[in-house]
């Protein structure tokens, strides 16, 4: 039966068949044919069929048991093309047996279970697409079932394999997990600390063009809407998580994410400054001043400076020149009072005192209309 299988047109075999010949198979013990399904049956597989497999392995002994799991299962669950759904599957199988079971047989199952997660994850870092939001939940599923060790290699690997500015949202997330005590449970000792700082450094960086970045209001990225976008808000709780770790020498690790932002704002563009960048300004602000961060220092005054020049450059332009119709002029005034209105409603005087100096943050006062 096994040679009539693999001799038939893959085509010409029904859902349903497929299923009843693997229970066959396992029921029979019928090695061969196992496999001779399992490898042509084209994410055919229902998932019922892996709650049948589950509740016939689990009446098996320890030996017959762990030997199904080891050589006969990866040969059905392997070619599942959907990362996910074979995720979920491993998940299902690697739960305890019902009943009662050896330690023996609990530790065979855990060891199961890791190297299918490991080949998962091995399996999705060389996939080249940019990875989605949804991928983000996925890869942790798997990496929960890893040691310590391997989780550590895995999501190193993961921020090698992609270092493009496109997948700057995936690599938040990962990292965003990374402060959670979901993570400090698989990463003890600090494990998910040392990990963050580690991994934080090739986020952002010279090599990477922030005006890239996919941000929710740009229209340059709706053609890809499976990329998960960098939301202000997002920047925000990776700059504050920055300032809250400290490096192992009392260095910031705030400040040169600040300084590289400083250094590439020139070639933002107008909409990512007026709907992305501004917004992640004036949410950062008070994030650091609730952290009792000082907003006098160099870094954070440059930032501010430079995003109120370059919005005025880039959104509002220069004064129009004589000879221009007063209706004309009239408008561009107008939308420079909206435009520093949206400074001084967003930032507190005294704030921005500490930012731009008095004398600055007077004239941006006095050109939003309020003196």
């Amino acid at each position: 039966m096994a040679t009539l299988f693999e001799a038939k047109p893959r085509y010409g075999v029904i859902r349903d068949s497929i299923t009843e010949l693997l229970k066959t198979a396992l029921n029979h013990n019928h090695h061969k044919l196992f496999q001779a399904v399992a490898t042509h049956h084209q994410d055919q597989t229902p998932v019922d069929f892996f709650d049948w497999a589950k509740a016939r392995l689990d009446k098996l002994q320890d030996e017959d048991r762990t030997e199904k799991y080891q050589t006969w299962l990866p040969l059905v669950i392997q070619p599942i093309s959907w990362m996910e759904d074979r995720i979920k599957i491993i998940k299902k199988m690697a739960t305890n047996p019902t009943g009662e079971a050896t330690n023996a047989v609990l530790t065979s199952m855990g060891i199961w279970a890791q190297d299918q997660m490991y080949q998962c994850i091995e399996t999705f870092i060389k996939t080249p697409q940019t990875p989605s939001t949804s991928e983000i939940d996925m890869i942790i599923s798997a990496l929960v079932y890893l040691d310590e060790a391997t989780i550590s290699e895995r999501l190193t690997s993961i921020f090698d394999q992609y270092p493009q500015v496109r997948a700057t949202a995936f690599l938040l997330g990962l990292l965003s997990w990374l402060k959670t005590p979901a993570a400090a449970s698989h990463l003890p000792n600090s494990g998910n600390i040392k990990l963050f700082r580690s991994l934080s450094a090739g986020v952002f960086n010279r090599q990477k063009s922030l005006s890239e970045i996919r941000t929710p209001t740009n229209q340059r990225w709706c053609h890809e809407p499976h990329l998960w976008a960098v939301t202000p808000h997002g920047l925000v709780q990776f700059a504050c998580d920055l300032n809250d770790l400290q490096s192992t020498d009392g260095a910031s690790l705030i400040e040169p994410f600040i300084q590289e932002i400083n250094v590439q704002c020139t070639t933002f563009p107008a909409d990512d400054m007026r709907d992305f960048w501004m917004p992640f300004l004036f949410q950062l602000i008070p994030a650091l001043v609730s952290r009792s961060v000082a907003l006098n220092i160099p870094v954070f005054q440059q930032l501010t400076r430079q995003f109120i020049e370059h919005l005025d450059n880039k959104v509002l332009g220069p004064c129009p020149s004589a000879p221009v119709a007063q209706d004309q002029l009239d408008e561009w005034r107008k939308l420079q009072k909206e435009l520093y209105s949206t400074v001084t409603q967003n930032i507190q005087h005294e704030n921005l005192r500490s930012l731009l100096g008095d004398e600055q943050a007077a004239r941006v006062q006095s050109l939003a209309g309020l003196t």
